[in-house]
């Protein structure tokens, strides 16, 4: 899953471990007993990240799967983050929540994912706003509201912690990273310098790694 994963992903136990598929040369999450989780349990909303990664579903009729998580569901309902697929309405959506009601930020796509081909996903804080990108297109821009804090839980990637709703696809050239390249900073701070009305094409993925 990407040259940095190997660091800073661990596998919860040896039998949670996801399986690298022959076929499509990538990380195959297929239940809630296949994810990975984060060593650091610290992740910085407040300053730039970049999460990045293509996916593939292997089934786009299951409930709400769960790309990425920082939440335990019913533990701590006011800190979390999560990039989930929306099964009915065929789209990723980050969220990220706070400390409370107010201060939930909600990147829902436009661009659907109606599909089992592969695509590209990034979403990026440059510390103040956050963009969201599909295939290398813009999809939506957000303010990121000031005191944004780190929760308690690792990131987990391939379920939700505490209901059992998983990704049942494959994941592949999974980045996680604390700053945002200027290019991807959507937002100069006084308006877009991308259109999201149009899905704008912002940059080229680089292909996906196949071996």
């Amino acid at each position: 899953m990407g040259n940095n994963s190997e660091l800073f992903f661990k596998q919860s136990t040896p039998a949670n471990q996801p399986t690298i598929d022959s076929t499509e040369n990538a990380v195959r999450f297929a239940s809630a007993n296949s994810n990975y989780m984060t060593s650091n349990k610290m992740f910085d909303w407040a300053n730039p990240f970049v999460f990045e990664f293509w996916h593939k579903f292997n089934s786009i009729g299951l409930v709400n799967q769960y790309v990425m998580s920082s939440w335990n569901f019913g533990t701590d309902n006011n800190n979390y983050f999560l990039i989930r697929y929306q099964y009915l309405l065929r789209y990723l959506d980050f969220r990220v929540k706070y400390g409370g009601v107010n201060d939930t930020v909600i990147l829902e796509n436009q661009i659907l994912v109606n599909d089992t081909d592969w695509h590209h996903f990034l979403v990026c804080s440059n510390g103040v706003y956050l963009s969201e990108y599909t295939d290398g297109k813009i999809d939506r821009i957000a303010s990121l509201p000031s005191g944004a804090v780190a929760n308690n839980f690792p990131i987990q990637v391939g379920l939700l912690l505490g209901i059992g709703h998983y990704f049942d696809g494959f994941l592949d050239d999974l980045s996680i990273k604390q700053f945002c390249p200027e290019h991807l900073n959507a937002y100069d701070g006084s308006s877009a310098k991308y259109s999201v009305a149009t899905n704008e094409e912002v940059f080229t993925p680089i292909p996906r790694k196949t071996y």
